[in-house]
């Protein structure tokens, strides 16, 4: 993944470049997508300026009283704080991205408040996607979500909404 500049972009540019067409299209199924990301976590991690890293786990299940979660990606740092990435990939029903990832928003939510008791503190949440859709973005921006939207694409790593 080539390093980009990095630059703060106004709100009004963030929508421009939502707008866009999708440069790259990733062709397999949302685990091979995954298998992608975690293939270039280490340097989206420090592109992030996330700590650095201690431990990755994938598909990580939790039993929570009477119900599981499944957690796409959870990364332990060596600070002792964690972060939850939230793989999404809409290849089939492109029509269905903003849904997708809005559904996402409550799937993060839950695995942040089943692992803050598990651990004792509250992860870093991200929710990752090919193209995030601007309908997506409308919605984090009006809740003031706390969740991290990162655009992944081949060598384009794009933060329209950054929560730390």
């Amino acid at each position: 993944m080539a390093k980009k500049n990095k630059l703060k972009l106004k709100e009004q540019e963030i929508y421009d470049e939502l707008k866009k067409e999708q440069e790259f299209f990733f062709l397999g199924k949302e685990k091979d997508y995954e298998e992608n990301f975690v293939e270039n976590i280490f340097e989206i991690c420090n592109l992030l300026k996330l700590p650095k890293i201690k431990k990755i786990e994938r598909q990580k299940r939790y039993n929570i009283s009477n119900f599981s979660i499944i957690i796409d990606v959870i990364v332990f740092h060596e600070d002792d704080t964690y972060s939850i990435f939230e793989i999404k990939c809409n290849n089939k029903y492109p029509a269905s991205q903003a849904t997708s990832q809005t559904n996402a928003i409550g799937q993060l939510l839950l695995y942040s408040s089943c692992l803050t008791e598990i651990y004792g503190a509250q992860p870093r949440l991200f929710l990752v996607d090919q193209k995030i859709n601007i309908r997506t973005m409308c919605t984090f921006s009006q809740y003031k979500l706390p969740i991290t939207l990162l655009e992944f694409q081949k060598d384009k790593l794009f933060v329209p909404y950054r929560t730390w």
